[in-house]
């Protein structure tokens, strides 16, 4: 049984050179300042971090060995009896609030006279 086997092809590769126009020089963009609110932002990277998996992987740390920190955490990732309150408790109305928070900004904008939306 023949193949047809191909020699591989070689690819050629362009110089890019510098070239000089003698036209009116372009003009950069002017970068955007972003008007997102950081701290919301953060503040929502933190709180999915441990809805998606923050807790799985402080039980991965856990695994290695005592730690007192690591052990601390663990502590607070899992839910209480009746009595007290930890930080597990705590994640979904973190997530909430900031859902909250995001549509007030949101529509906040959205009635503003700015075509762009922000």
């Amino acid at each position: 049984m023949a193949t047809n086997v191909s020699p591989p092809v070689e690819e050629e590769q362009t110089k890019v050179t510098k070239t000089e126009t003698s036209g009116p020089k372009a003009e950069s963009p002017i970068p955007t300042v972003s008007k997102r609110l950081v701290s919301l932002d953060t503040f929502r990277g933190f709180t999915m971090f441990w809805i998606v998996g923050g807790g799985s992987l402080m039980v991965g740390f856990e695994a290695l060995g005592y730690n007192p920190v690591i052990d601390f955490i663990i502590y607070h990732l899992n839910h209480t009896p009746w009595q007290g309150l930890r930080y597990y408790d705590l994640i979904w109305p973190s997530f909430m609030l900031m859902v909250g928070m995001s549509l007030r900004f949101r529509m906040q904008n959205a009635r503003s006279p700015n075509p762009s939306g922000r």
